[in-house]
């Protein structure tokens, strides 16, 4: 486009019918990107769901054996108000 001086513009000139055509295109391509980026969201997280079964919670074997006592304590450098103390840990079947 060529303006009154002579000069051309750098840029493309659009009327105002043809500016709200563009924005409307805009508008409904936004439109059909944003459900199109849900559906995917959504497949994304019912394929997570269905291939840990739904349930992500470690299943707990029933504790019936008490642990063991702990044993060997040793008081060492022991003075009026404090003391260093050493044992030997009790075990236990049940991890964690």
């Amino acid at each position: 486009m060529q303006l009154s001086n002579g000069t051309q513009k750098a840029w493309m000139c659009y009327s105002l019918p043809e500016q709200n055509i563009i924005r409307m295109r805009t508008l409904k391509l936004m439109a059909k990107l944003t459900y199109v980026m849900g559906m995917v969201m959504l497949l994304v997280l019912l394929v997570s769901c269905s291939s840990s079964g739904g349930n992500d919670e470690p299943t707990m074997e029933k504790d019936t054996q008490a642990p063991t006592a702990p044993s060997g304590l040793i008081a060492e450098n022991v003075t009026r108000t404090t003391a260093e103390l050493r044992w030997d840990a009790s075990a236990d079947t049940i991890r964690f």
